[in-house]
């Protein structure tokens, strides 16, 4: 398994837009077994041939379905997950090139690049979301994958010497300890403020996190507002909505949020 570039991609192509096969309340999939006998035969053969992590564990034992269904399945909501056929084939990476995300307007599962991907190299993204893959240490994101997928992870991040692992989870905790402690300073604290963000984006890019920086460039992008320099307030909410259209879509309900600040950083 595996997605590799057919071509030379930039930062922000969209390769990949995809609808469920399968899509279930994530509080009863216990269905899994019903519901894919209303699969047309095509696709029930399709969904059978995607991996089953849990094969060899006692997760399912009486299911080979719901261990399939368990492997590939993907939130498309709070309360909602689905079947994306290729999607499943994308490869897990704790630095991962691209970013998927699921566009609610449309029903789409959609896959946008992070970076520059040479033609012929893989194409990972991330199976843990968010902070959690950006505050966990290597022995956590491991002990997570390994309970969840029942994989070791083997990408750059998680293959670095020991001493360089050892910063890299120094970085990533302290970029956790950062999300938590912005929201906390006080108006007067302004220069701090801004030296934690700053702090907060060095780390993204030092750790080759290519993704979610929006938080921490609507909080810029805020506090300069809140002090009434506009000209810095709409160069941060600038940067957020190009980083936001870049890993969502212009057409995505959090670009449209976001446009309407950086077209006018009076109503941050």
């Amino acid at each position: 398994h595996g997605a590799f570039a057919s071509r030379q991609l930039k930062r922000g192509d969209l390769i990949l837009s995809e609808k469920p096969i399968l899509s279930l309340d994530s509080e009863v999939t216990g269905r899994v077994d019903i519901e894919t006998m209303n699969l047309s035969p095509r696709i029930r053969e399709l969904f059978i041939s995607l991996h089953n992590s849990h094969s060899a564990c006692s997760c399912y034992p009486n299911s080979l379905l719901q261990g399939i269904f368990h492997t590939n399945s993907i939130p498309t909501g709070d309360k909602t997950t689905g079947i994306f056929l290729d999607a499943s084939r994308f490869n897990h990476a704790c630095s991962p090139n691209a970013k998927l995300s699921f566009n609610a307007k449309t029903g789409e599962l959609r896959i946008y690049t992070l970076c520059p991907i040479s033609a012929g190299e893989e194409i990972f993204i991330s199976y843990i979301s968010g902070r959690q893959l950006y505050g966990m240490p290597q022995k956590y994101r491991q002990k997570y994958l390994g309970t969840r997928y029942h994989f070791a992870c083997a990408c750059y991040v998680c293959s670095l010497p020991k001493a360089e692992s050892m910063t890299s989870d120094a970085r990533r905790v302290g970029l956790n300890q950062l999300w938590e402690v912005i929201p906390r300073f006080t108006p007067k604290q302004e220069t701090q403020h801004l030296s934690a963000i700053v702090d907060g984006l060095r780390i993204f890019s030092e750790e080759r996190l290519l993704a979610d920086t929006d938080d921490f460039l609507n909080d810029a992008a805020s506090l300069c507002a809140y002090h009434s320099d506009w000209v810095s307030a709409k160069y941060w909410a600038n940067l957020a909505y190009r980083t936001i259209v870049e890993e969502f879509g212009v057409d995505s309900i959090k670009a449209e949020e976001a446009r309407g600040t950086y077209e006018d950083p009076t109503l941050l």
